[in-house]
């Protein structure tokens, strides 16, 4: 055994377990960056689901060093902080440019689709282009590409599978402004 030579993947060298990673010793699927812990985290060292940005721990969060969930920011501890260096959970919070209590918004019946906006998207080897192959060299070890959309692209995408009862739930969201929610995601609801 010793002395013998082992061929390793680099896919098993960069200590990535689950699939469709990118980056290093990932853990989970659809990570990007480096050391993630949970499902499409991109950025590096996060626990949890959906986190962009670094060190986070807890589920949807942007920025850095939150803990918690839904916290935009960074060093922020509880759910749905925004700024700096917050530790209480609020009582309101902004919707649609407007304050909002925070059981309110709880309360209130979510369309499906937001929970699908994704600027990431796994494409398989067999739909990849020459020009993607060319751009990810080692595509062929991680059998395809983490492709980055735009936030607007994003939302499009997962609008794009709203059912008529999904736009009902969108439009009696608390505070709800068609003309906020196409600034921000470029669709225009009629």
């Amino acid at each position: 055994m010793f002395g013998e030579s082992y061929k390793i993947s680099a896919w098993q060298t960069e200590g990535n377990a689950g699939y469709y990673n990118a980056g290093s010793y990932n853990r989970g699927q659809h990570n990007t960056g480096h050391i993630n812990y949970g499902e499409w985290n991109s950025g590096n060292k996060n626990t949890g689901i959906n986190n962009s940005g670094d060190l986070n721990f807890g589920d949807f969060n942007s920025g850095d060093f939150n803990s918690g969930s839904y916290n935009a920011g960074n060093y922020n501890a509880g759910d749905f902080n925004s700024g700096m260096f917050n530790s209480v959970t609020p009582v309101t919070i902004k919707v649609f440019n407007q304050d909002c209590d925070l059981s309110a918004w709880n309360a209130a019946a979510k369309p499906l689709f937001i929970q699908n906006v994704s600027v990431n998207r796994w494409i398989p080897s067999e739909q990849m282009n020459a020009s993607e192959k060319a751009s990810n060299p080692r595509w062929d070890v991680a059998e395809g590409f983490v492709k980055n959309i735009t936030y607007q692209e994003a939302w499009q995408e997962a609008y794009s599978s709203a059912t008529p009862g999904d736009i009902i739930k969108l439009k009696n969201l608390p505070n709800w402004d068609a003309s906020v929610f196409e600034d921000i995601t470029g669709i225009i609801v009629p």
